[in-house]
C-alpha cells in the first residue's frame, strides 16, 4: 500500500495535497444535496408516479447525455476547463432545487427543469473527475491508486450527507440548496490553483484521454 501512495507524491510533489482536497471536494454539493433530493419531491406535494416518472425514468435518460457531454469536452477543450465547466453547471442546478424549493402546487415543469439539470451536471462531473482520478494514476499502480482517489472523493459526502437532514430542518429546503451550491466557490478555486501546478499530476498526453461513463 505504501509504494502506490509514494508513487503518486513522486509525480506530484507538494501539490497533492492541493489534488486530494481537489478530489474530496469536486462531487461533495452533489453527495450533500442528493440525500435530500426525494424528501424535497415529496414535502412540494408531487406524486410518487410523478417522481419516478421524471427522476428514474426521463431523469435517467439526461443523465447519459450529461455524461457523453462530459467526455467530449474532456476531449475537445481538455480536462481543467471542462471540470470548471461541471463546478459551475453543478452550482446552477443546485440553485433550481432552491427555486423549486420556492415553488407552490407542485408544478410538474418545475420539478422537470429541476431534475434536468441536476442529473445532467452530475453525471457530467463525474465524467470529468473520473477521468481525472484516471490520470493521475501511474504505470504499476493505477489499479490501486483509483481505488484510493475514488474513495477519497466518496468519503466527505457520506461524512456530511448524514448532517443533511438536520440543515433542512434547521435553515429550510431552499437555503439548504443555496448553500450546497455555494460549495463551488472553493471547488473552482482549487480547480485554479491546481492547474498552476505542473500538469495538475497528470501524466503528460493524458488531459485530454476520453473518460467512461460514470455511474449514478
Amino acid at each position: 500500500m505504501r509504494e502506490p501512495i509514494v508513487d503518486l507524491y513522486a509525480r506530484t510533489g507538494k501539490a497533492l495535497v492541493l489534488i486530494l482536497a481537489l478530489v474530496a471536494l469536486y462531487r461533495l454539493p452533489d453527495f450533500v444535496a442528493g440525500v435530500m433530493a426525494n424528501p424535497l419531491y415529496v414535502d412540494l406535494g408531487y406524486t410518487k408516479v410523478q417522481i419516478a416518472t421524471v427522476a428514474k425514468l426521463y431523469g435517467v435518460w439526461i443523465g447519459i447525455v450529461g455524461a457523453f457531454a462530459g467526455g467530449y469536452l474532456v476531449s475537445k477543450i481538455g480536462l481543467f476547463r471542462t471540470m470548471l465547466i461541471g463546478a459551475v453547471g453543478s452550482a446552477i442546478s443546485h440553485l433550481l432545487f432552491a427555486w423549486l424549493a420556492t415553488q407552490v402546487g407542485a408544478p410538474i415543469e418545475a420539478l422537470v427543469v429541476a431534475i434536468s439539470a441536476d442529473n445532467f451536471a452530475g453525471s457530467f462531473c463525474g465524467t470529468a473527475l473520473i477521468a481525472y482520478m484516471s490520470g493521475l494514476t501511474g504505470a504499476g499502480f493505477s489499479a490501486t491508486q483509483y481505488a484510493l482517489l475514488s474513495s477519497l472523493y466518496a468519503l466527505p459526502g457520506k461524512l456530511v450527507g448524514g448532517v443533511s437532514g438536520f440543515m433542512v430542518a434547521a435553515w429550510g429546503y431552499a437555503a439548504f440548496f443555496a448553500m450546497t451550491s455555494v460549495i463551488a466557490v472553493p471547488v473552482i478555486a482549487l480547480l485554479l490553483a491546481v492547474r498552476r501546478t505542473p500538469a495538475g499530476g497528470l501524466q503528460p498526453g493524458e488531459e485530454a484521454a476520453t473518460p467512461p461513463a460514470p455511474p449514478r
